[in-house]
C-alpha cells in the first residue's frame, strides 16, 4: 500500500484522526459542512446528529454506535446515499450557479438545524474577475468557502471570521485583505 493510501486508511495516522471528527458541525448559529447538507437527510425526525452518526457508520462500520447502525437500515441513510455524489461529503448542489430552488432548500435546511448560515467547502470558487474568493449566496445565508488553499491548485489561503451576530469577514492573509460577508435578514 502506498504511503498516502496507508495514511488515509482507517488504521492510518491521518485516516484514524479524521474519523474522530463529525462530518457536519453547528457552532452557534453557523452550520459547517464539507459539501453541503442535502435536505433529504433531515426528512422525518432526522437531526444533524443522525447524519453524523450515519456518516460515521458509513466510513467506519466497525466503530459505529447503535444509532448509526439503526440509521444504516434506512435507504436514505445507506452507505451509498451518505457517501455518494448526492451526500453531504460530495454534493455540488449548493455550488451550482443559477439553481432556482437552491435558496429555498437552504432555508429549509437552516430552519431544521436551527442555523442562520451554512459554510461549505469542496467546490473551488474562482472567477476571472475576482480570482479565488469566498462567494456568498442566498443573501449571505450560504458561504461557498473553498478558495483552493492547496498549493496544488495555486489558490488563495483564506478563512472566515464570524462575529456571532450574523456578520462575517473573509480573510485572505496572503493578500492582506478582509472582505465583509454580512447576512441579510
Amino acid at each position: 500500500m502506498d504511503e498516502r493510501k496507508q495514511a488515509w486508511s482507517e488504521e492510518g495516522w491521518l485516516g484514524s484522526w479524521v474519523r474522530t471528527f463529525p462530518a457536519l458541525a453547528k457552532v452557534d448559529n453557523v452550520l459547517f459542512s464539507h459539501a453541503g447538507l442535502p435536505l433529504k437527510f433531515l426528512e422525518g425526525e432526522h437531526t444533524l446528529d443522525d447524519v453524523n452518526d450515519g456518516i460515521a457508520m458509513a466510513i467506519s462500520p466497525g466503530n459505529a454506535n447503535e444509532r448509526g447502525k439503526a440509521l444504516m437500515q434506512e435507504s436514505s441513510f445507506s452507505q451509498r446515499a451518505l457517501l455518494g455524489d448526492s451526500g453531504p461529503l460530495w454534493t455540488r448542489f449548493y455550488s451550482k450557479r443559477g439553481n432556482p430552488s437552491m435558496c429555498s432548500v437552504l432555508r429549509e435546511v437552516l430552519e431544521r438545524t436551527g442555523a442562520h448560515r451554512m459554510v461549505v467547502g469542496h467546490t473551488i470558487q474562482y472567477s476571472s474577475k475576482d480570482g479565488f474568493k469566498v462567494r456568498p449566496d442566498c443573501g449571505g445565508r450560504l458561504l461557498l468557502a473553498d478558495t483552493a488553499v492547496s498549493r496544488a491548485y495555486r489558490g488563495v489561503p483564506s478563512y472566515i471570521e464570524h462575529d456571532g451576530e450574523g456578520g462575517a469577514v473573509a480573510v485572505y492573509p496572503s493578500l492582506g485583505t478582509k472582505e465583509p460577508l454580512n447576512l441579510e435578514l
